[in-house]
């Protein structure tokens, strides 16, 4: 069964989805985390778990998201990254250009960075993913 060109996997069941089920349907529980591992983390050795402690890169990058950064991945321009600059860590969109490295935020109340000496910049590693809680 396809919903909106997506074909679920064997391990997601898609039974009661309009959630009219019978109450005394059996419960069958399904272990994701190998999926989920395999999908948020492609990279073990290299990977790192950041909290996301302001609002710059909202409203993609929320407040208290926890952001999956890989080493590995050589960030390309536009690509959302953590970096160190000035002794902090920043997210921000990295951005180069002939006359250097602009970090960009999405937020209109945070400043860009230009940076012409790149000796101040250290990119830590790119954003893959994001983990969002939703209310409770």
């Amino acid at each position: 069964m396809k919903i909106n060109n997506f074909e679920p996997s064997e391990e997601i069941h898609t039974r009661n989805a309009t959630g009219f089920g019978s109450p005394a349907q059996e419960f069958e529980e399904v272990d994701l985390s190998g999926k989920l591992n395999s999908i948020l983390i492609p990279r073990p050795s290299s990977t790192y778990y950041f909290t996301a402690s302001t609002d710059s890169m909202a409203p993609l990058i929320s407040k208290g998201d926890l952001l999956i950064v890989d080493r590995s991945v050589t960030p390309k321009n536009g690509s959302i990254c953590i970096s160190s600059y000035q002794g902090k860590f920043l997210i921000r969109s990295i951005h180069i250009s002939p006359n250097g490295v602009i970090l960009k935020p999405i937020n209109t109340r945070f400043r860009e960075i230009r940076i012409v000496e790149l000796s101040e910049l250290e990119i830590f590693g790119t954003v893959i993913s994001l983990i969002r809680k939703f209310g409770a």
